[in-house]
C-alpha cells in the first residue's frame, strides 16, 4: 500500500502525534509510579476519562453508532490485557526484556495486516519499517531474559499488536472513531473495576496505603481518591494519543502507523537525560539515530 501526497504527510502528522501523547503518557505514568501502588485503580481512572471525553466528542459530531462499534469492545480487552501483562512482568521478570517486547507491538501489527488484509509495503516503506523496529531494543537496551518475565512480556507485545490491528479494522468496517474509543474505553474501565474489586476482596480490604502512607520506597503515597482522580488526568492524553492514532489507521499502513506511534520512547529518553539528569548509553544513541533515519526515509520517500 502506498499513501501518496498530503494524505501520507497528514497520517504521518497524526501518527506522529500519537507518539507525543503516548509518550507523555509514560512520562506521566512513571512520576505517579512513585505516589501509588494502586495501578488498577490509576489506570481504571484513565480509562473513564477515555469513555468520557470519547462520548462527549462522539455526541457532539453527532457520529453513528453502528454496529460495527463492536471492534472497540474488543480492543478494550486487549488493551486491559496489554496493560495487566506488562503490570505482571515488570513484578516477576527482569525489566529490560518487559520493556523490549513491550515496545514491538507493531511486529504483531504487520503480521495481522499481511495475513489478514494482503497489506504491503513499497521498498522504502519497508526500509524505514525495519530501521524503527531495529532502534526499540537499542532504545530500550538491558539485560538477559527471565524466565516468567519474559513469557509476560511476549503477551505484552501480542495484546497491544493485537490492539493495534484491531484498531485498523475497525478503519476497515467504517467505524466512526469516538464510538469505537467510547465502547474501547469504557470496556476497559468495566474490566479495571472489575480487576480493583476482585483484588481488594483477595485481599481482604484495603490493597494500597492511604493518603501520607509510605510506601516501599519511603515516598508518601496517595488515597484513593487521589489516585483515581490523578488517573484520570493522566488518560487525557491516552484519550487524545488514540484519536490520533485511529485516524492515522484511516490512511495510513498499519505496520508503519503503529511503528511510529511507538517511537513514544524517545520522549521517555529526552525526559530522562533532561528532568532526570540520565546520560544516553551508545546502544540508545545508535537507536535514536536508527529512530530518525526510518522517519526521515519515510517522510522523503515513502
Amino acid at each position: 500500500m502506498i499513501v501518496r501526497g498530503e494524505s501520507r504527510g497528514m497520517w504521518m502528522a497524526l501518527a506522529l502525534g500519537a507518539a507525543v501523547c503516548f509518550g507523555l503518557r509514560g512520562v506521566l505514568y512513571r512520576k505517579t509510579s512513585q505516589k501509588t501502588r494502586d495501578w488498577q485503580l490509576l489506570l481504571c481512572g484513565g480509562f473513564l476519562t477515555g469513555a468520557i471525553v470519547s462520548l462527549a466528542l462522539a455526541l457532539a459530531a453527532r457520529q453513528r453508532w453502528t454496529a460495527d462499534v463492536w471492534i472497540g469492545a474488543v480492543m478494550g480487552v486487549l488493551s486491559f490485557a496489554g496493560n495487566a501483562s506488562m503490570y505482571r512482568g515488570l513484578a516477576v521478570g527482569k525489566t529490560s526484556i518487559v520493556a523490549v517486547l513491550s515496545g514491538l507491538p507493531p511486529v504483531v501489527a504487520a503480521a495481522a495486516a499481511y495475513f489478514f488484509w494482503g497489506e504491503r509495503l513499497n521498498a522504502f516503506q519497508a526500509t524505514s519499517f525495519v530501521l524503527i523496529m531495529a532502534a526499540v531494543p537499542l532504545l530500550k537496551h538491558g539485560g538477559g531474559w527471565s524466565g516468567s518475565g519474559a513469557v509476560w512480556g511476549l503477551l505484552t507485545m501480542l495484546f497491544f499488536g493485537l490492539n493495534d490491528a484491531a484498531g485498523k479494522q475497525s478503519a476497515r468496517l467504517g467505524a466512526d472513531i469516538f464510538p469505537v474509543m467510547f465502547a474501547m474505553f469504557a470496556t476497559g474501565t468495566s474490566l479495571f473495576a472489575l480487576a480493583q474489586a476482585f483484588g481488594r476482596r483477595r485481599g481482604g480490604g484495603r490493597r494500597g496505603g492511604g493518603a501520607g502512607d509510605p510506601d516501599s520506597a519511603g515516598h508518601a503515597s496517595w488515597g484513593p481518591l487521589e489516585t483515581f482522580a490523578k488517573g484520570m488526568a493522566v488518560g487525557l492524553t491516552n484519550v487524545v494519543g488514540l484519536t490520533f492514532m485511529l485516524s492515522a489507521m484511516r490512511t495510513g499502513p498499519t505496520a508503519l502507523v503503529s511503528a511510529i506511534a511507538g517511537l513514544n520512547v524517545l520522549l521517555l529518553l529526552l525526559y530522562g537525560r533532561l528532568a532526570l539528569r540520565e546520560s544516553f548509553t551508545r546502544p540508545e544513541l545508535a537507536g535514536m539515530a536508527l529512530a530518525l533515519s526510518g522517519v526521515v526515509l519515510l517522510r522523503l520517500f515513502g
